[in-house]
This record gives C-alpha cells, structure tokens and sequence, in this order.
C-alpha cells in the first residue's frame, strides 16, 4: 500500500505510584538503525553539574511520594536523583547497553528498589495511562526526526516528535508536570576554557580537513572525538563536507548533525526551540517556561572559577546557554 508522508516541522509561534505495564499505545514507525547506538554523552561533564543539575534538583525537590518518569534514561542520572528524593520511578531507555549502565548505577547508588527499569521506544512506553505525576525527557528529542505523518487509505500514524511527546501526555496525570532538556546554543564552541579561541579554532579546522566526505560514521565520531579541549560543538555537512555550525539560521528543521560533548561525537537531528514549542503544543501540553542557563556575566564566572578546584568551563559559557529547558504542563 503506497503511503504519503507529510512533514511537520517548525511553523511560526502561535501561541498508582508505581506504573503498571501497558500493552497498546501508538505503533513506532521504525527508524533506520544508524550505525551505532545513541548515546547519552550530553548528560555528562562539568556544565550539567554547574547549569542543568540544579535545576532539575529544584523542580523535583517536593517530588516524594510521587510516580516520576525518566524517559530516555540513559545511565539513569535522574532516575536516581529523583528516587534519592523520595519518588517511585519508572526509568525507560530503548538501547541494551544503556540499560546495562543504568542497572549498574542504580545498583551502585543504592536506589534499585526504588526505580523499575525498562526497555521501550520513545513513541510507546510500556505504562498505563495517568501513570506519572512528574516526568523528564533528557536529551531525547535529538535521537528523534522531526514530527512526520504516515498516511495510507487504511491508517495515518505520526512519528517523530510529536509520537513522543503524546505518548508522554498519555501515561502522565492531569496537570501532571514535564521537563525537556535539549541542547542549546548550537552555533557556539563551549570549551574547557584552557586554550585560547584560535588555538581551538585552529585545532578544529585541522580534523575536519582530515575527514572525508566518505568516512563511515564511526571513523567520523573517532576523528572528532580527538577534540579534547571542546566541551561541546556542532557541526554539518555542506556540498559534501562536514563543517562547523557558526549560524544556527543555516541549519534546517530534522537535518542531521554532529554534536561533539564530552565523552565523544555522535550523531543527532536538529530541532530548534520553535520547533519543540510547536510539538508541545500539537500533543496537549502547555509550556509554562524556558530557562536557557549560563553564568550570564562576569561576576557569576569568575566565582566559578575562584571556588571550584578543578573549574573547567570556557568564556562560552559567560552569555551563551549550552542547554534549553522546557518546563511543561498536561
């Protein structure tokens, strides 16, 4: 049966505690497996601690006694935050591996018994509905290509982003509460701020002069995984070759991109803020803030550095935001 595919992306702005499995929910259109598996490198190093941890701790400060998801767990950071915070969780990651980690840190952190790990897509978690009074979506939307509509005579199914963001409506209560972490400031290069700018710049011109428009794209994560002063980048292929990302205007909506964090490259899809605002809105939810996190001066920097031993976070991070936070409502 032939089908139509429609593409939404990013328009003009408009305006029990612990879950019991579920058995239906909407189908996941299958994505073609990339050559590794997604990684959760964005949720490691020093600007998580400094800019995002915080604010996650904040937001589930009063979360005890309550059913939290952490959808697209990871190595289940916030999973365990939250249960160190008196929560029942249900931790969901789609990679083995990651779960292996996940179990690993659980274990480690004592908090095992409190968080019930699973395997699941993105756009079909295995939980009933109004399972969750608090949830979070890390890092998730990056491994996701923008929202597309699958149209046949007998079915229309959506995948993509909005599939993931509904099937979080689904399984949270009303006015159940939802953070969204994805990467911001895509056109900066946030370093650990040991080198100066064109020692770095100079350094990065160098290994994208080594890659070639053929290399496969674990020996393109090898070669740019060797930029060890760089914290976080993004960069794109262009007439062929992979470039830096300097406007974050030229980049299009579900293209895909490398993001060079801490623990390596890996691969992405680029969604702008207009772009999940507009997913959020599509899945019945409501946006009641965005918090783009940074030291935003030089007073709150040079603290930074005076107090913390081992400070490792470049100038970028003085005015620029190296992650977005949605806070979101059912």
């Amino acid at each position: 049966m032939k089908k139509i595919l429609l593409s939404v992306a990013a328009i003009a702005l408009t305006g029990s505690l612990v879950a019991a499995p579920h058995e239906g929910g909407p189908k996941e259109h299958p994505q073609k497996e990339k050559a590794f598996s997604f990684q959760k490198e964005e949720e490691q190093g020093a600007d998580v601690e400094q800019f995002l941890t915080p604010l996650v701790q904040n937001e589930w400060a009063d979360i005890a006694d309550t059913a939290v998801l952490d959808a697209g767990c990871g190595s289940a950071k916030w999973a365990i935050l939250a249960a160190q915070n008196g929560a029942s969780v249900c931790a969901v990651e789609e990679h083995t591996r990651l779960i292996d980690q996940a179990h690993k840190a659980l274990v480690e952190a004592g908090v095992e018994a409190q968080v019930h790990l699973d395997r699941g897509k993105m756009g079909s978690f295995p939980y009933e509905d109004s399972s969750f009074q608090n949830a979070m979506s890390s890092f998730v939307a990056g491994r996701l290509p923008s929202t597309m509509v699958h149209m046949s005579v007998d079915s229309t199914e959506v995948t993509g982003l909005d599939a993931h963001f509904r099937e979080l409506n689904r399984v949270m209560d009303e006015d159940g509460r939802l953070m969204i972490v994805v990467p911001g400031s895509y056109d900066v290069v946030f370093t650990d701020g040991t080198r100066e700018e064109v020692e770095v710049e100079k350094e990065i011109e160098e290994t994208l002069a080594q890659i070639d428009q053929n290399d496969n794209p674990n020996l393109i994560a090898r070669k740019l995984g060797k930029l060890s002063d760089v914290r976080k980048a993004t960069f794109v292929k262009r007439e062929g070759r992979l470039t830096l990302v300097q406007d974050v205007k030229e980049l299009r909506a579900g293209e895909e991109i490398w993001r060079k964090t801490p623990s390596g490259a890996k691969l992405y899809y680029f969604h702008s803020d207009e772009e999940i605002l507009v997913a959020i809105r599509n899945t019945g939810f409501f946006c009641e803030e965005i918090k783009r996190p940074c030291f935003g001066g030089r007073v709150k920097y040079n603290l930074y550095h005076e107090n913390e031993e081992n400070a490792s976070l470049g100038k970028a991070y003085l005015t620029s935001n190296p992650f977005t936070i949605f806070y979101v409502v059912k």
